[in-house]
């Protein structure tokens, strides 16, 4: 009984017929001798036979995904103030840091005052219609560029909602 490998025997190899050069994972030679990773340069060969032919198609080109959707554009910045800019989530989505555009685009409305008091620039958003009255106020820098917390945690105010 023979307990020896085969004498010859791929696992997987490629050929490239551009190059000539043959590659495997392993190759068994006579001896019970095993090489692994062999790649073989073939100057000149005589294909001896087959046992069948196996047309592989080239790989499809690769699925280029489509692009993200646009950004949706800002709110609408109204010039004029209704009773539905002022809610508690718009008013909660003020931070310190925002600047007044990103502040008018949470009320959706720009603001109808502006009050300038030693460091601090006030800007108040107001609804008055019949008895009801509703307002936020929000405290920026000197410059006007950011809503600042200089006042600890009291940088707005709000009324009416």
């Amino acid at each position: 009984m023979n307990d020896s490998p085969p004498l010859t025997g791929t696992t997987n190899n490629a050929f490239d017929p551009a190059t000539n050069v043959l590659t495997m994972d392993s190759v068994w030679v006579t001896g019970g001798l095993k090489y692994e990773n062999v790649t073989i340069h073939l100057d000149q060969f005589t294909l001896l036979g087959v046992a069948g032919e196996t047309v592989v198609p080239p790989p499809p080109p690769p699925v280029t995904p489509p692009p993200p959707p646009p950004p949706p554009p800002p709110p609408l910045v109204s010039s004029f103030c209704s009773s539905a800019n002022f809610t508690i989530d718009k008013y909660n989505a003020i931070q310190v840091g925002m600047s007044l555009d990103q502040v008018n685009q949470i009320i959706g409305c720009e603001a109808n005052d502006i009050v300038r008091q030693g460091s601090l620039v006030t800007y108040a958003w107001n609804y008055v219609s019949g008895g009801t009255a509703k307002l936020i106020m929000v405290f920026f820098d000197q410059s006007s560029l950011n809503v600042t917390g200089s006042m600890d945690d009291f940088f707005k105010s709000s009324g009416g909602f």
